[in-house]
């Protein structure tokens, strides 16, 4: 019971009351500060629909990348030169750098298709229910302070 009604409390981010949340369980829905009106909390219409088809587009498009060119240059005289998103960690490794290389290659492919192969794995498993201990208050929510256009959110599962 404690743990409930401590979980149900919020503070206002402008104005600092305390106050209880009641439960937002409909689709989509906002939550206001009694007092100034501040958003507490907005659940967002079909976000965990929308959210898995972006990763998944970006996943094609990161196929893609893959495996179209990302530079053809001609030149005078007949030369040709292309380059992939695979040539820079390889000349790299053959110039020597392959600790430079490794680090080319970790953060330009391996580390974002990790990250979108998760994204789309979590949403198929929430959506199609596999992924049962998991409830609207039970995703994670970053507060608007912890984010900023160049910094990455700190979450928290409530």
């Amino acid at each position: 019971m404690r743990g409930q009604a401590r979980q149900s409390l919020s503070e206002c981010h402008d104005c600092g009351l305390i106050q209880r949340l009641p439960p937002a369980e409909q689709e989509a829905s906002l939550i206001a500060c009694q007092r100034c009106g501040a958003t507490l909390r907005q659940v967002r219409a079909s976000s965990l629909l929308l959210c898995t088809i972006c990763a998944t587009s970006g996943l094609v498009l990161f196929m893609l990348a893959l495996s179209l060119p990302a530079v053809s240059v001609w030149m005078q005289g007949g030369r040709y030169g292309r380059s992939d998103l695979l040539t820079g960690p390889a000349r790299l490794r053959q110039s020597g750098f392959w600790e430079l290389g490794l680090a080319t290659l970790l953060t330009l492919i391996v580390l974002p298709l990790i990250k979108l192969v998760t994204v789309v794995a979590m949403g198929v498993a929430v959506r199609s229910g596999r992924y049962r201990g998991c409830s609207r208050q039970a995703l994670p929510r970053c507060p608007p302070s912890a984010s900023g256009p160049w910094s990455t959110c700190s979450c928290w599962v409530r």
